[in-house]
This record gives structure tokens, C-alpha cells and sequence, in this order.
């Protein structure tokens, strides 16, 4: 029996449906990516209906021996009962694979690196034009920004926040199924996870990026790569959310959604953004959350539709 015949029979099964992780449990599958994958299938091809549950929690629901069109996505989407569209709304359902994820640089960095690293950077990626013009952007602050490009590593290693070190590795596994990872930046604008920067001392301000630079820099990378879905992280009253929120995601966009930080009770410095890497981490692995999620020290999300 395949794995997505263990799935498919797992679903069948629950009258109330079963969550990516519900199925990990169950089935033995991993990692939980792999169902992720197998369940978006599922539903393009009308045998599950992908929805909230009363909780919340996204499920699987069989639709076997219904009259479903096996790839009108649309006609999926229009069997869910009104109350789980309205909370689906809420939510966040992507595949890892073709998503864009934004996050955020952190002030607290890693000394030292290589003289040298080979690696892409997000100038190869853009467009000609668009990536000279944010290499003149990088140079022109380099020195107010304190740059040592002596030693460099990779963006997601030099950075070392609480964010960071939450996300455990969730920057490798955004990789490893083909996603990209984007990190805006006081030193460098917009990196790639894996691009290789030096070290620096500036925070971000939009204002140092000329004509908008960093929010036209996202649409473009988005289009360059193909997403189909862009998921940003980043506090809501934070300079990053305002350029986020600003960006002009193309037509090829389905769903572009910023996930900041709820239910702070003290400790906001730290608290905020490991909650923010533990929910960055939760949508890559599951490719999936909703607002009852919650971090480990019990911060919720606020999920905004940015399209």
C-alpha cells in the first residue's frame, strides 16, 4: 500500500476529518511535509476537502462518493459549510514548495565566516536592472551601515535572534523542498537565506531604500521564482510589517499573508520573536496554521491577508 493509499484510507476513516499532523500520528509518515504534499493532492483531485473544523485545526474530510469534479479546486472549495469558509479565512494553507517566506533580520549576529562562499544571491535572481540598482542601494550605505564583508556565511547563520534560534531548521527544510526563503535587512536590503553577507550594525528603514526598493525587490523575487503563495513574518508594529504590507505582489500571487504576534503579556523582546520563528518553523513543516495555534510560551498569531 502506498503512502497515499494509508492516507486516503486514514481520511476515509474519520468522520470528522484528520489534520497533516493527525495523519503523521497515524500513519507513521514522515516527514510532515511529505503528507502536507500528498493531502494537496488529495484535495486537487476532489477526493478530500481541505477546511477548519470547529477547533480551528485544518483537516482532511473525505468527499468519496460524492459527485466532485476530480480538479475544480474552486467547486472544493464552495462544498465547505459557511462557518468553516468564514474561519478559513483566518488561516494559512500553502505548499512549502512554491511559497515565498519573508522573515526578518535580527540585530544579534555571528562573528566571523569564510573569505569566500559560493552561493546564489537574490541580485542573481532579479532582473538586470533591478538587481544593479539594489547593489548601488547596498554600496551607498556600506559604510554608514559599518559592512566587513572580510569574512562572510550565509544570511540565515549570521543572523542569531531569538527568531533564529526558534526556527531551528526550518531554514533548511524550506530548502530542502524547494521553497525560498527571503530575509529583509538593515545592511543588505533583501538576502536570500543562503546568500552569502558580511557583517553589519544597521537596522531597517525603509526609508534607506530608495523608490521603495526593498517592497519592489519582494514582487520581483516572488514573480522570479515562480511562488504561488508568499508567507511573511514579522511584529505588526514593526518598520519590516509596514514595507510588507506596502509590497505590490503580482497577479501570479494566490494568497500573500503576513503572520504577526498575539496575546504578548510581558517579555515582548524576546517572547515576540521566538514565537514568530516557532510559527515560521510550523509553516514550513506543516505547511499550514490557524489562529489556535500558539507558540510555546502561549503567544497566538494574527494572520493578515496582504492579497
Amino acid at each position: 500500500m502506498t503512502n497515499r493509499d494509508r492516507i486516503l484510507n486514514e481520511i476515509r476513516n474519520a468522520a470528522t476529518g484528520l489534520s497533516d499532523r493527525e495523519l503523521c500520528e497515524r500513519t507513521g509518515i514522515q516527514p510532515h511535509q511529505q503528507v502536507n504534499q500528498i493531502c494537496r493532492a488529495l484535495a486537487e483531485q476532489g477526493l478530500v476537502r481541505r477546511g477548519p473544523r470547529d477547533d480551528g485545526i485544518i483537516v482532511n474530510v473525505s468527499l468519496t462518493g460524492r459527485s466532485q469534479p476530480a480538479n475544480d479546486a474552486a467547486d472544493v472549495r464552495q462544498s465547505l459549510p459557511k462557518a468553516a469558509k468564514a474561519t478559513a479565512r483566518g488561516g494559512v494553507d500553502v505548499d512549502s514548495s512554491s511559497t515565498l517566506f519573508v522573515v526578518t533580520c535580527s540585530a544579534r549576529k555571528s562573528q566571523g565566516g569564510s573569505p569566500r562562499l559560493q552561493s546564489r544571491s537574490i541580485v542573481d535572481v532579479l532582473p538586470s536592472a533591478l538587481g544593479e540598482e539594489l547593489t548601488r542601494a547596498r554600496t551607498a550605505i556600506a559604510s554608514a551601515a559599518n559592512v566587513d564583508e572580510g569574512l562572510v556565511m550565509a544570511a540565515r547563520d549570521r543572523y542569531r535572534g531569538h527568531q533564529y534560534h526558534a526556527a531551528g531548521s526550518a531554514f533548511a527544510d524550506a530548502e530542502s523542498v524547494g521553497a525560498t526563503t527571503a530575509i529583509v535587512s538593515g545592511g543588505y536590503g533583501v538576502v536570500l537565506a543562503e546568500e552569502p553577507i558580511g557583517w553589519y550594525d544597521r537596522q531597517f528603514r525603509p526609508g534607506t531604500w530608495p523608490r521603495r526598493l526593498v517592497e519592489r525587490v519582494l514582487a520581483s523575487l516572488a514573480a522570479s521564482v515562480g511562488a504561488t503563495d508568499v508567507v511573511a513574518f514579522a511584529g505588526s508594529s514593526t518598520q519590516y510589517a509596514a514595507a510588507m504590507k506596502r509590497v505590490s505582489w503580482p497577479r501570479s500571487i494566490r494568497t500573500a499573508q503576513l503572520v504577526s504576534i498575539v496575546d504578548i503579556r510581558g517579555g515582548a523582546q524576546i517572547a515576540v520573536p521566538m514565537a514568530l520563528g516557532e510559527a515560521f518553523r510550523e509553516v514550513v513543516t506543516a505547511g499550514s496554521i490557524t489562529t489556535d495555534w500558539r507558540s510555546q510560551r502561549g503567544l497566538g498569531v494574527r494572520l493578515e491577508r496582504l492579497v
